[in-house]
């Protein structure tokens, strides 16, 4: 796992994401990151899941 993303673990965080049309940001606390899945709890309690090579950032919020 890459050591930035494991100083993260329990923080919020802010993740940037892209799809095809379009650039998301969304934040939430980082729950776990196993290869490709980056896991993200929004505050109103629902989990985004993120592959990742749709991220483009993840920083602290």
């Amino acid at each position: 796992m890459n050591e930035s993303l494991k100083e993260m673990m329990g923080k919020q965080v802010r993740v940037s994401s892209i799809s095809a049309q379009a650039l998301y940001t969304d934040v939430g606390i980082l729950e776990s990151y196993d290869h490709p899945w980056l896991k993200l709890r929004k505050n109103d309690g629902k989990l985004l899941c993120f592959a990742a090579y749709q991220i483009r950032l993840v920083e602290l919020y």
